[in-house]
């Protein structure tokens, strides 16, 4: 028994630390300057970046706040707007990720006028539990602070419209947290696994707890039926050594239980098949093609569901379309 234990502990430690190198080596391998030049979405937009440090109280345990950083579009940087006129997005970082990771989406987005905020998922004792009720609700606690007397920005954000990026992990809990929050109307999900936690060699008992999206192999539905956002899916194909199994792809996000959409995410709703780009490469650092097309795309659905300005030729159009001839995607479905 202690064998086996110390087996399953150490493919744990094994994968933590690869991907803990691997973060830490590719930090400097992509630049951040665009694929195309004279695409809009694709480049740095008018605004500056302001950037702020953050703690955000966490009712559930008043000693394990939330790190965060707020990041601002500057006044010098553009046309100003008036209070309460900017969009929030979160970012929910992937399974044993840091926000940081994903820091250029949010210096992208905010340079479009968004503004943007990244905090690090809190654990309770649970080591072996992945808590995805707790993140959740993280979620709304974030978005509580941010549009709360105590925060400096408050009066610039619409506290009813906001947006929720996420990877991995973050992709998932960004949906269970849009089925108790109805602030949130729009989600760009990279990968979102439907996994429950640690990895299954670890904690068979709960890597497929707290399901959101359908699980025909385990026979569950999920809770994806009580959302109202507009959700944008990017999925890859299970790799061997980041991406979960099958059974947890984000194709259940969109395609439901049957493949037709039962129990899927709602409409609107459109489903990006990246092929087998790995599932780490969606973290900005690592790839910059990969970087480039999730900028504008994530920036274009954003645009449309939060600020009603359509942007649906980089997602159901003509410029996505010249991706899938160029071999960058693999497929797209749109869900009206």
């Amino acid at each position: 028994m202690m064998k086996h234990l110390f087996h399953k502990s150490f493919r744990y430690c094994t994968y933590s630390i690869f991907l803990l190198l691997t973060f830490g080596l590719v930090s400097g391998c992509a630049n951040d300057t665009p694929i195309n030049i004279d695409d809009p979405l694709e480049s740095k937009g008018t605004y500056d970046v302001h950037i702020s440090s953050v703690s955000i109280p966490n009712p559930e345990n008043l000693d394990k706040s939330f790190s965060g950083k707020v990041y601002f579009p500057s006044q010098d940087g553009g046309t100003s707007r008036e209070s309460g006129d900017y969009t929030l997005i979160l970012l929910t970082p992937g399974f044993s990720a840091s926000f940081t990771l994903y820091e250029r989406f949010a210096k992208h987005f905010v340079s479009h006028g968004f503004v943007v905020l990244g905090f690090n998922f809190v654990p309770s004792a649970k080591s072996t539990d992945g808590e995805h009720d707790y993140k959740a609700r993280q979620v709304g606690y974030a978005i509580d602070f941010i549009v709360s007397e105590a925060s400096e920005i408050s009066d610039y954000i619409d506290p009813t419209n906001v947006g929720l990026v996420g990877h991995s992990m973050g992709g998932k809990v960004s949906f269970y947290a849009a089925s108790i929050d109805q602030r949130i109307r729009a989600i760009a999900a990279m990968d979102p696994s439907n996994a429950g936690g640690p990895p299954c060699f670890i904690s068979p008992s709960n890597c497929a707890a707290y399901p959101v999206a359908p699980n025909p192999t385990r026979e569950t539905i999920g809770i994806l039926d009580n959302i109202q956002v507009a959700s944008l899916i990017i999925r890859s194909a299970p790799d061997p050594l980041f991406n979960p199994a099958e059974e947890f792809n984000a194709s259940w996000f969109f395609y439901g239980y049957d493949g037709n959409g039962l129990y899927a995410v709602p409409s609107p709703a459109v489903y990006i098949d990246m092929g087998k780009v790995s599932h780490a490469a969606y973290i900005p650092l690592i790839s910059r093609p990969v970087a480039a097309f999730l900028k504008r795309t994530m920036a274009a659905w954003f645009m449309t569901h939060l600020r009603g300005e359509p942007r649906s030729e980089y997602y159901d159009g003509d410029i996505i379309q010249k991706d899938i001839d160029k071999g960058l995607i693999f497929a797209m479905d749109y869900r009206e």
